[in-house]
Parts: structure tokens; sequence; C-alpha cells
């Protein structure tokens, strides 16, 4: 009697465990299913921040008969004398470390390029300016001739006029 009472549980126990337990398809809809969904955060995610950052940063102007990249922002002077931060600067680094801004704006001086950092107030990225002007024609006509004032440009960017708010 016994054995078979012992007999039937131990089935039941299999039935149940079998029936119950995880095996690899579960698991692998589970991992497709979570996969998908992560995708599509990510995809949402990455398309949202990059529309934002196109929209911060593709803002133009057109001075004289150029179109150039104009910012609006409130900045700090990091490195560099007050004389030298004007209404428009031209902005040819940004850095998220101050380090790496510096080390940018020393090699510029090392080539004999004037050169200084300032901080925005919005993004705390650092910036390294290569000039800076009280007329925007000015600075636009600068930005357009870069190359004849500046010897190391690392920016993949084209360099940009940062207007001091």
């Amino acid at each position: 009697m016994k054995k078979n009472l012992f007999i039937i549980l131990a089935a039941v126990m299999a039935i149940l465990v079998s029936a119950c337990g995880t095996n690899e398809k579960n698991y692998r809809a589970a991992y497709d299913k979570a996969k998908a969904h992560q995708t599509k955060e990510e995809d949402i995610g990455d398309e949202f921040v990059n529309n934002v950052k196109r929209e911060e940063h593709i803002a133009t102007a057109i001075i004289g008969n150029d179109t150039v990249r104009l910012i609006h922002e409130r900045v700090n002077i990091v490195d560099g004398k007050p004389q030298q931060v004007k209404l428009f600067n031209v902005i040819i680094g940004e850095f998220k470390q101050v380090f790496n801004a510096r080390s940018y704006r020393d090699r510029l001086k090392a080539e004999g390029d004037s050169a200084y950092v300032l901080m925005s107030m919005k993004s705390r990225m650092y910036y390294v300016a290569s000039a800076g002007f009280n007329a925007s024609n000015e600075a636009a006509d600068y930005v357009n001739h870069i190359t004849d004032h500046v010897k190391i440009l690392i920016s993949t960017e084209r360099p940009w006029i940062l207007a001091r708010q």
C-alpha cells in the first residue's frame, strides 16, 4: 500500500514539475520579447536625444551673405582674459571635461594661436574659443576663413559662433 502510494505520489510530482517547469522554448520566447521591447525603447530614446541635440546645435543665422551656426547662450570665463571675450565668440572645440578643453587651448597657444575656455551655464560643456568679436559679420568672416587663423582644428564639426547672453 505504502509502495503504491509512493509511486502515485512520485508520478503526480513528476507531472506537476514537468507541467509547471520552464524549458528552453519558454526562455527563448521571453528573451525575444524582452529584446524586441528593449530595441524599440533604445531606438526611440536615441532618436529623441539626437533630435534634441540637432535642434539645439543647428541654430543658424544669416549674417551678411553667409549662413553660420549661431547659438545664444550664457557662459562663464574659465581661462582667458575678460577683454578677449566679446559678444560673438568663435568656438572651435567642445568638451565635457575642463582638462580636455585646457589641453586643446594649450596646444593652440603653443602653435601661436590665441584661445580661451568658456563654460556653458546650460549644458556644462567647455568651449574653446579662438577669437571674440563685437560684430556678427566679423565673426562670420572669421569662421569662413578659419584655416587662415587657426592651425590645429580637432573638432569634427565646423566652427560656430557663440553669442553671449
